[in-house]
């Protein structure tokens, strides 16, 4: 089953993936940083020039259509006034989508040569992308190739739960030659921009669409300069457009976060068949260093070598281990590769080195201890490395990679298609017995932006109160697991705060079960209940108390249960609190309001038991006051 779509003129399928509300005209910002493709003849050979690139696209009537800008919103004609870098609004021709763009461009003062753009520089594209964000569906940044590959892991970082497109291109020869790959470039990255719905910071060169963290330029002098060598690329272009939307990463459901630290007390050392005799002296003054290493993660296992190494991480030095390959991933397969984890270094999986030496720099830019970084810095947070799971849980719907591509090929079959439709065909009878089941896995383990997708496609009909085969819904899970933000999400689109699972237990029921006090006051507060018989609910307080399980005793009080409900014969949980001796208990449920006269079917109070079983210290706490 191919994960592939095609472009929606020949094959009817949607362009975007996941449907948008959103109106035919898009608004595309194009963010000029400098850079061949906009440069212009000058005595001194080419050179990028303010507002040379803006004036050559507006005479391209394959960028711009002159009959059409009667159809650009007025307000998006305002602005030049209040910011002159940015330039006229222009709109597209229409295309084979039946839709047209409006973009315009924000051009840099001075433009920027790539090779001295650096972390002050991926800050002011960063800002400029949130600053514009509410104003505009996506973004290009045009960009010299030099660094390109670096800006684009940036900006990954920096922009955290990005749920619009930023495309960055740029060219080999710039867009007034003759001949040139500037064209193509610019009108690729501006349809994909314009036209679907990918929320990550993509690279669009020699139409193929790589993931920014992902991307390294392997060619100087050919056109196809860039490769993603440990990934398939996004999209390729042809005749139509082909989109791998099983590599796409979702939606984000929180909003946009601008994350824009980076430390420079990092380097790369790319290690060769030598003594290293300068090893110590290159990581004086470091807070990080990226060792690109031989094969699959090995270097000389020399001793005054590991031991340097050592001494480093020992003092906080973050180290990580890429491979010197341009494909491959860095693996502790050999002793060489076991030592350097003994001497800490911490390997970087298949990561490019541009992604590592970014992600090193900006985790330690964050403050972070170094043993967070190290931690952070081998979990997969934009897409930049392959995760990989136990060999037997490969096919599990718990292994969350399996999860999500179970879920991706289903959506992508059901595109034309409500989900859960209740159809007798073979795909409906799927989707009635995965979804419900993925749908609790995504909410047990907090997975927002997979069930955002889910639950807000228009085209999806799934009720929030989907449950699986032990009738245990999303809500359920998310309350098991605390995972309050999955809980709100559910409340938030209608989902009944007190379904019950096939054994009559409601989430709040769930919640008290796992001791989790946040759900259990959120709950609470959207009107849950425990909804068991009264008898019920006893036996669960009691075998608290005989667990000696405080803080399983103060999480049904929570839950507000009723805890002078009685068991068959009619003893509450006071009196087993009272008869096991617990003070603890005792005082709890005392403060909770529990009666200290209620009497048992054989006439005796809680007083009565303590007394009983010689529990004088609980006696006095327990004896009613006479009046």
């Amino acid at each position: 089953m191919s994960a592939l779509t095609t472009s929606p003129a020949l094959s009817g399928a949607s362009p975007r993936g996941p449907v948008r509300k959103s109106a035919s005209l898009r608004r595309v910002l194009l963010i000029y940083t400098g850079g061949t493709i906009g440069m212009k003849p000058t005595e001194k050979g080419l050179a990028p020039a303010p507002g040379f690139l803006t004036t050559l696209v507006a005479n391209m009537p394959m960028f711009h259509d002159t009959e059409a800008e009667h159809l650009i919103p007025l307000e998006f004609l305002g602005g030049l006034d209040r910011e002159t870098n940015l330039g006229k609004a222009m709109i597209t021709p229409l295309n084979e989508y039946d839709e047209r763009i409006v973009f315009r461009f924000l051009d840099y003062d001075p433009l920027l040569d790539s090779s001295n753009v650096g972390a002050p520089e991926w800050d002011i594209i960063a800002k400029d992308v949130f600053r514009y964000y509410n104003d505009y569906d996506a973004f290009v940044i045009l960009h010299g190739t030099d660094t390109l590959s670096f800006t684009a892991s940036a900006l990954s970082f920096y922009l955290e739960n990005l749920g619009k497109t930023v495309v960055l291109t740029g060219s080999q020869i710039p867009l007034c030659k003759p001949r040139n790959d500037g064209l193509m470039n610019l009108l690729g990255a501006i349809n994909i921009a314009g036209h679907f719905d990918i929320p990550e910071v993509v690279l669009y060169f020699a139409s193929k669409l790589l993931r920014g963290c992902r991307s390294s330029k392997v060619d100087a002098n050919n056109l196809a300069a860039f490769d993603s060598p440990n990934m398939r690329p996004l999209a390729t272009v042809g005749i139509s457009y082909l989109v791998n939307w099983a590599l796409v990463r979702p939606s984000p459901y929180e909003e946009l976060t601008l994350r824009n630290f980076f430390c420079d007390d990092i380097s790369i050392l790319r290690i060769f068949p030598g003594p290293f005799n300068t090893i110590r002296e290159s990581m004086s003054g470091l807070k990080g260093l990226v060792l690109q290493t031989f094969g699959a993660g090995n270097a000389p296992e020399r001793p005054d070598f590991l031991q340097a190494l050592k001494e480093a991480t020992n003092r906080g030095v973050v180290i990580v281990n890429v491979t010197q390959c341009q494909k491959g991933e860095v693996e502790a397969h050999y002793a060489v590769g076991t030592a350097l984890l003994n001497a800490g270094v911490t390997p970087a999986g298949d990561m490019t080195p541009e992604a590592a030496l970014v992600k090193l720099g900006w985790l330690l830019g964050s403050g972070v201890s170094p043993e967070e970084v190290r931690r952070s810095f081998k979990a997969d947070l934009r897409g930049e490395v392959s995760t990989h799971e136990e060999t037997t849980k490969s096919f599990a719907l718990e292994n969350q990679d399996f999860a999500k591509a179970v879920y991706t090929v289903l959506t992508q079959q059901n595109r034309e298609n409500a989900l859960m439709s209740g159809g007798s065909n073979a795909l409906d009878k799927i989707n009635s017995a995965l979804l419900p089941t993925l749908i609790c896995q995504f909410a047990s383990s907090g997975n927002l932006p997979e069930l955002n997708a889910l639950f807000t496609n228009p085209r999806g009909i799934i009720s929030p109160n989907v449950s699986d085969y032990d009738g245990r819904s999303g809500l359920h899970l998310a309350a098991a697991s605390n995972q309050i933000p999955v809980l709100e999400f559910f409340l938030k689109i209608g989902a009944d705060v007190n379904c019950k699972d096939n054994f009559g237990r409601t989430p709040l029921y769930d919640a008290i079960e796992k001791k989790h006090m946040d759900t259990i006051e959120m709950l609470i507060s959207n009107g849950a209940e425990i909804k068991l018989p009264s008898a019920q609910i006893a036996g669960q307080v009691c075998l608290a108390i005989q667990q000696n399980d405080i803080c399983l005793l103060q999480a049904w009080i929570e839950g507000r249960a009723d805890i002078n409900a009685a068991d068959y014969d009619q003893r509450t949980p006071l009196h087993l609190a009272a008869a096991c001796g617990n003070m603890d208990a005792v005082q709890l449920l005392i403060s909770a309001g529990a009666d200290r006269g209620a009497k048992d079917r054989f006439g005796g109070t809680p007083f009565d038991d303590a007394i009983r079983e010689g529990f004088d210290h609980i006696s006095k706490v327990l004896e009613v006051p006479k009046f």
